[in-house]
């Protein structure tokens, strides 16, 4: 790969790499070598690069007269046949529920972690508790109280 400076290309179905160049329109390669984000490494005409405002470049499709080694099946290609040696990318979404199943005091709001957007599934649900009403209270107290009364006493056999 050729040192330079690096410019981000955009293509077709999601492809995004890098190409070193020693300049942005300087470079007289008549082929540019981009590295796409998955490691694999492209090499394509000068001219399927276009430019962009925002300093990257466009990857147009290849338009090809004549056939490349394993490119065509008879040893001939059509004119018209567009031909990008590379992955083609497609984005997706993977989906994974988790099951929590826990009471909360209030609604939670969707967060991310990492590369996961969470997505709360709530209920609401009503909560029955058992919980005791003191009406009223009965205090009960001892109560002791002196108390002047006469009272006839017996002795027993052996008083004189």
């Amino acid at each position: 790969m050729a040192d330079g400076k690096q410019f981000t290309v955009y293509g077709e179905n999601g492809l995004k790499g890098t190409m070193f160049a020693n300049a942005r329109f300087l470079d007289d390669n008549a082929e540019r070598v981009i590295r796409l984000d998955n490691g694999q490494e492209l090499k394509v005409p000068a001219s399927a690069l276009e430019p962009r405002s925002d300093g990257s470049f466009y990857l147009r499709t290849v338009q090809r007269d004549a056939p490349v080694n394993g490119d065509s099946v008879n040893g001939t290609a059509s004119k018209s046949e567009s031909v990008l040696n590379g992955p083609v990318f497609r984005q997706g979404y993977d989906v994974e529920r988790v099951n929590v199943e826990r009471l909360l005091d209030e609604a939670p709001s969707e967060r991310h972690e990492g590369d996961a957007l969470i997505l709360p599934v709530v209920e609401e649900v009503l909560v029955v508790e058992k919980k005791y009403l003191l009406k009223e209270e009965i205090w009960i107290r001892k109560k002791r109280e002196q108390v002047s009364q006469p009272q006839t006493v017996r002795r027993g056999n052996g008083a004189k």
